[in-house]
């Protein structure tokens, strides 16, 4: 409208303006001129605070076959081309500058992809021939297929190549049965509904993909499921109860006369949840991670809508922990489905049950709570063992270290033995102290030695006693007592 090709940038303005807000909700499509070709009401609730800014550039629309131009955000009068399924980028890198008014690299285009010799199409590592990962042969190598935007047309197209009575039922992605080994022939496959053959299709080759992305199918004479929840669970065809919100379980599904016929009716979950157990996943520590609750013998998670320490201390104290230290979006995605939404909790709560929810929600497994709780509360009778342990700290470290018993053992074995020592020297002293008395050593002898031998002996010592001195006795009665 005002003569320049294109906006590279729009934001709030800085400077609110004055005056009536005339358009609300404006919604233009790619080639619109005037707003009054784009949908918006006049009808606002707005502020000037909201007042909108854009930043044009002077060169003219460019418009490319086969392919589009994404401005960058970040960088003005810079344009990168994209190129659409089937068609590949001809010459430079694809990076457009407007300089004076004209687009540099102008030579750059789309051309469609040249038609892909598909020699053959196969189901590998499935349970049946009807299912399992897609592989395709070009020039007699067989590959995958990227699950990058696979669709049911696309699937329907592959299982018809090996039987035109089958249907594509299901898509698996994220190499549902393992990886395959080979090239990964094409990043993506788009083949339209009125397709019949592989080689109608359009394809793209930008080796972007792993082959943790190789995709698989299911095939069968029963069309697609109204509801996309056939699953694959122990080699087993079943139906998903947990795509319809607020119920979980799986049922067993086959294929009868080209009808689905299900086994058994789903669980419903809703308020007060039986919860069987909890737990904290993907944590860096046991005290944090994603919080899941098990219902029905299914782990699902909880929202974070709402969520806040209130609700953390909560979960916190079911798992027996004392209260949460913080909460955040799991950074790790959950599986399965999500329980609680809207969890709002009081003081002095212990169970969610006891909380305000709902088990009806618009989330998404992005948006998982996680947790981080504090140490564990012991319970009163761990208390009583810890003290107990506590005066016993010897009999703790041995239970833990049963060499330390044999070396607490020694150390007293060995202070018995030295006190023995002590004690038979003390012994020893007063016997010589009382001997150089003579007060018992003539008793003693002669009660130890009655016989006549001893009475010479005697005699002899008794003369040595008046000749000698008190040290050479103490030194020849302890040889007679010896003899």
């Amino acid at each position: 409208m005002m003569g320049y090709g294109f906006a590279t940038r729009s934001n709030t303005a800085s400077n609110p303006g004055t005056g009536p807000i005339f358009v609300d909700d404006l919604d233009c499509g790619a080639n619109a001129t005037s707003i009054n070709e784009c949908k918006y009401t006049t009808n606002q609730n707005c502020g000037h605070a909201e007042d909108v800014a854009v930043r044009c550039i002077e060169c003219p629309a460019l418009i490319i076959q086969g392919g589009s131009l994404i401005l960058s955000a970040t960088r003005s009068g810079i344009a990168t081309l994209t190129c659409h399924v089937g068609w590949y980028m001809n010459g430079s890198n694809g990076v457009f500058e407007c300089k004076d008014g004209m687009w540099s690299n102008s030579n750059t285009t789309c051309r469609p992809d040249p038609p892909v010799n598909i020699t053959d199409v196969r189901l590998v590592g499935g349970p049946s021939p009807n299912v399992g990962r897609v592989e395709i042969a070009i020039g007699g190598i067989y590959g995958t297929v990227c699950d990058n935007m696979f669709d049911f047309p696309t699937a329907d197209v592959i299982c018809k190549s090996n039987n035109s009575s089958l249907h594509a039922a299901a898509i698996f992605n994220g190499a549902k049965f393992g990886e395959g080994s080979g090239p990964i022939h094409l990043d993506r496959l788009n083949c339209l509904s009125g397709d019949t053959n592989i080689k109608q299709c359009k394809y793209s080759k930008n080796g972007h993909c792993s082959h943790s992305r190789d995709v698989s199918v299911l095939c069968s004479e029963c069309r697609k499921p109204e509801k996309p929840n056939l699953i694959y669970k122990d080699k087993g065809l079943f139906v998903d109860c947990q795509h319809d919100t607020g119920y979980v379980g799986y049922l067993p599904v086959s294929c009868r006369e080209r009808k689905w016929n299900v086994t058994g009716t789903c669980f419903k979950y809703e308020k007060p949840l039986i919860v069987e157990d909890i737990r904290l996943s993907n944590g860096t520590y046991d005290e944090e991670g994603r919080v899941e609750i098990k219902v029905f013998d299914e782990w699902g998670t909880i929202c974070d809508d709402s969520f806040g320490l209130e609700e953390a201390t909560v979960i916190c104290r079911m798992l027996g922990y004392g209260y949460a230290t913080g909460f955040n979006t799991s950074v790790h995605p959950g599986k399965g489905p999500i329980f609680v939404n809207n969890l709002d909790c009081g003081e002095n709560v212990f169970h969610i049950n006891d909380c305000e929810y709902t088990t009806m929600h618009n989330c998404s497994h992005s948006e998982d709570v996680a947790v981080t709780c504090n140490a564990p509360v012991p319970e009163p009778n761990e208390k009583a063992n810890a003290s107990e342990v506590n005066k016993n700290n010897t009999a703790t470290d041995s239970d833990k270290n049963p060499t330390y018993l044999i070396s607490v053992l020694a150390v007293a074995f060995g202070g018995i033995v030295g006190m023995l020592v002590i004690i038979g020297a003390v012994v020893c002293a007063v016997r010589r102290f009382r001997r150089l008395r003579g007060d018992i050593g003539e008793t003693k002898r002669a009660h130890t030695y009655p016989n006549p031998v001893y009475e010479g002996l005697k005699r002899e010592h008794d003369q040595e006693v008046h000749d000698g001195d008190n040290e050479d006795v103490f030194e020849n009665d302890q040889q007679y007592v010896k003899a």
